[in-house]
């Protein structure tokens, strides 16, 4: 990954969350990622993600997607992707499985931050679901009505998905 750079949300230039964001609003994924309408603006996004740990992945100069770690426990996060529509494909995947891995083997004077990593997609973002599988996640199985769908005002069923090192 010659031209890969993982750039943590505290290096990024002032205004360069509300670009990525505005960019997902472009990409038409804003309201799929956000789907419980937690978040619908830019401002709104930056404010969540300074209580995260934020990352824009940047392929060739270009941004190719960002991802989010939250709910931390021990050796373990749950990890939140979006990958940015020029990416979606191979070269998406590759990325994923990329970060993935590099979260994975990340260490500190006590050896390994995370066994574990894991997530929860909306069993109905097919995309998304195909797409965890093939970054190398497996299914743990799904939870009944545990996400809010704004825009049906109903809750819908969740993939819960993981990969350890």
């Amino acid at each position: 990954m010659v031209n890969l750079k993982i750039i943590p949300g505290q290096s990024l230039k002032d205004g360069a969350l509300e670009i990525l964001y505005e960019k997902m609003v472009e990409d038409h994924t804003a309201d799929t990622v956000f789907m419980d309408g937690s978040i619908s603006n830019a401002q709104e996004f930056v404010k969540a993600m300074k209580g995260v740990q934020f990352f824009c992945v940047v392929d060739n100069e270009k941004p190719a997607m960002m991802f989010w770690l939250n709910n931390f426990t021990s050796r373990a996060a749950q990890a939140h992707f979006c990958v940015f529509k020029e990416f979606w494909g191979k070269r998406g995947i590759e990325l994923g499985k990329h970060c993935l891995q590099e979260f994975l083997h990340k260490q500190d004077d006590n050896g390994y931050i995370f066994d574990v990593i894991s997530g929860t997609i909306p069993v109905k973002n097919k995309r998304a679901v195909q797409y965890v599988k093939k970054v190398g996640m497996k299914k743990v199985g799904v939870l009944p009505k545990s996400i809010w769908n704004k825009t049906t005002q109903k809750s819908e069923d969740t993939l819960i998905v993981y990969i350890e090192r």
